[in-house]
């Protein structure tokens, strides 16, 4: 994709709210999508979110080579500790000794709730820049749902409502896709070509 990645963009720019409610809009669109079809992502982080052009911010969400259907999911932990950080992995998925079977369609929210945060406040969530991000601690604060949502003069608090409900740190109070998609805020109309999300 001409645009590079959600992460690259990040790097580049500070995204004003309109733009970060365009961009989660069709991210909460092909969320929906892809979990009425019993699929769970798995790795939603901004490297896997791409944008179709540097002039529109259109996006689609790649990498689906850590999905699975809802009834097979299971993350093998030599993947889980070598290849990804934990920042994006819900808390319930860092519950798990052994975690098998609790990744579900709640963690890809959990997941979509950290990129929002960093695009609502230009930084991860969980301060780890001194300690290793796969480190016990780091671990011990997403369990723990230590997060600090700062009032911003940059963030409205309908904005701040709806990243509180998508990090809850209980699976069955979170926010659903087909729930964020009916929130007033986030009721834009999209480009025609958005089903292709």
């Amino acid at each position: 994709m001409e645009g590079g990645s959600l992460l690259e963009q990040i790097k580049r720019k500070k995204f004003k709210e309109k733009e970060i409610v365009y961009i989660m809009s069709q991210l909460f669109k092909a969320m929906q999508h892809i979990h009425s079809l019993g699929i769970v992502h798995c790795n939603i982080r901004p490297e896997n979110i791409l944008f179709l052009n540097n002039e529109e911010n259109l996006v689609r969400i790649s990498d689906f080579g850590e999905a699975k259907m809802t009834n097979t999911v299971e993350i093998d932990t030599s993947i889980s500790k070598n290849c990804f950080t934990p920042l994006y992995f819900a808390p319930e998925i860092l519950s798990s000794k052994r975690l098998r079977n609790n990744y579900s369609l709640p963690c890809d929210i959990w997941s979509l709730g950290i990129v929002l945060y960093i695009l609502c406040f230009d930084k991860a969530p969980f301060d780890y820049s001194s300690q290793q991000p796969n480190s016990s601690q780091m671990r011990q604060k997403i369990r723990d749902g230590c997060i600090d949502i700062d009032k911003s003069e940059f963030v409205s608090e309908d904005l701040v409502k709806v990243l509180r409900k998508m990090l809850k740190t209980s699976p069955d109070t979170r926010i659903k896709a087909d729930e964020l998609l009916k929130n007033n805020f986030f009721r834009i109309p999209l480009p025609s070509n958005s089903n292709e999300l």
